[in-house]
């Protein structure tokens, strides 16, 4: 999964750099934040405008299993994945300022 997100920072990049209606994103926003959701947790990671890794931040959360080949977990703990202690983490660890993030982009795979 991390390779899928590593390997769309690039068109994401190219997007900003092209500009939407008329303007350079990436003139005073210089991140982007991508998050994926996976199944024990949210990986949260910082890219810079060249496409590299600055910063990185895990947060779990709980998977149920109610019954057998039965699988739950609850959004909630997802929200709370991404607002709380990953991005909280991320943004102290990497010291970028919420106004250089050019943009978020988001992986969930449910089944």
């Amino acid at each position: 999964m991390e390779q899928d997100i590593i390997f769309s920072i690039p068109l994401i990049i190219s997007k900003l750099k092209k500009g939407v209606r008329g303007g350079d994103l990436l003139n005073n926003k210089r991140y982007i934040i991508a998050y994926d959701l996976g199944t024990t947790g949210n990986k949260a990671t910082i890219f810079d405008g060249e496409g590299n890794l600055v910063s990185s931040a895990f947060s779990g959360y709980k998977t149920y299993y109610p019954e057998t080949s039965w699988v739950e977990q609850e959004p909630e703990d997802w929200w709370r994945a991404i607002i709380g202690s990953s991005n909280k983490e991320l943004l102290e660890q990497s010291r970028v300022k919420p106004s250089e993030i050019a943009c978020l982009t988001f992986k969930i795979i449910c089944f």
